[in-house]
């Protein structure tokens, strides 16, 4: 287990969070006699406290009441002991004000411990968090520990498992969603590493509750649950309602797709679906209208609807358009090749080649990059 390193900070720093703590308290003594509710009642300043009803399920106390800050004074110390900063508590705070409450040896020791034990380091912790504090009142027995190892099974280290599970709540409020979603793709022959693929997009897929109709879905549209665009086309469809979706089928058809046009496309790249209908219309626009090509080009390269068309369409584009003029470039080469490569090589190939006209090309590239 790795050890946890005070850290120092400024008493300055220290003395100032003290005194506006007080004044949020004295303020709450005003509110809270002024206000009878049986709902909870956030204050927000610099510091946000709230304030909990009897009925609340936390393991915490009930309803804690401030009247001075003597539990403000080793809450502070106990973070500070394990490598936080005042202004790092100040933050914790403000996104869990809870925490206050409770008693610190006994409820986020715990958690900084099996961080430990799995690799975080100290830095790690402090991060983790001070990003996302909430995470500190989860159960380790109902919902850490299970839901790590439910994970854990689908990458190749507990470092690489860790950097998702503590920056990623969701995991631990859907807990059991997400032991639904695992094993629904893990019986159709999901991949792991695709399954790890999905946990590092924090793609929606593992929040969907009604996932089997999607899955059967997709399958139906002659995807493989053994390959990796199986999930890619997943999380498409999870993603977009399907309200959306007809927007985007019907932006389609109005270029002159088909039916059979879309799913071919969507089966060639499943993000197109992900393109919004404003990108779609402005991309075929450019391409028909501006261009004069055909837009089942498209269908048959539908990778472009995720490129850039001011960034990367419309300068490699002018580029082109430049070369056939000059007549550098086969009216039957590719369409598509000059939009696939990295920038670095897409220069190289497309304009440092042509020695003579490479500085009006990069001017062209350049000139069209910045409008």
């Amino acid at each position: 287990m790795n050890t946890l390193l005070p850290h120092q900070s400024n008493p300055l720093s220290q003395q100032k969070f003290k005194i506006m703590f007080k004044s949020l308290l004295h303020l709450k003594t005003i509110i809270s006699t002024t206000f009878q509710t049986t709902s909870p009642i956030s204050l927000h300043s610099s510091l946000s406290l709230q304030f909990f009803t009897t009925t609340s399920t936390s393991k915490l106390p009930k309803r804690p009441r401030f009247t001075t800050s003597k539990n403000l004074d080793p809450f502070i110390a106990f973070f500070k002991s394990h490598g936080f900063s005042v202004s790092q508590v100040n933050t914790i705070l403000t996104k869990s004000p809870r925490l206050i409450s409770c008693n610190p040896h006994q409820l986020i020791l715990p958690k900084f411990e099996f961080l430990a034990s799995k690799g975080a380091s100290t830095s790690d912790i402090v991060g983790a968090v001070t990003k996302n504090p909430n995470f500190l009142r989860s159960s380790i027995e109902d919902k850490i520990t299970p839901t790590y190892e439910l994970m854990r099974r689908f990458f190749k280290s507990d470092k690489e498992a860790l950097n998702y599970f503590i920056t990623w709540p969701a995991l631990l409020k859907n807990k059991k969603v997400v032991e639904q979603v695992f094993k629904i793709l893990c019986d159709e022959g999901v991949k792991h590493s695709h399954i790890a693929y999905l946990i590092r997009m924090r793609s929606c897929v593992l929040r969907s509750g009604g996932l089997r109709k999607v899955v059967d879905e997709v399958k139906e549209l002659g995807f493989d649950p053994s390959k990796s665009d199986f999930v890619t086309a997943l999380a498409a469809k999870v993603s977009v309602s399907k309200t959306k979706w007809n927007e985007k089928v019907d932006a389609f058809k109005s270029w002159g797709w088909s039916e059979e046009t879309i799913a071919a496309a969507f089966k060639r790249h499943p993000r197109c679906m992900l393109a919004s209908k404003d990108k779609i219309n402005a991309i075929m626009s450019f391409w028909v209208n501006q261009l004069g090509w055909n837009s089942l080009e498209i269908a048959m390269f539908p990778a472009i609807l995720g490129y850039s068309l001011e960034k990367r369409i419309i300068p490699r584009t002018s580029v082109i358009q430049c070369l056939l003029t000059l007549g550098l470039r086969q009216n039957n080469a590719s369409i598509y090749s000059p939009f696939v490569v990295p920038e670095k090589l897409f220069l190289e190939k497309y304009v440092k080649k042509f020695e003579k006209e490479s500085f009006q090309l990069l001017k062209l590239y350049h000139g069209e990059r910045k409008k």
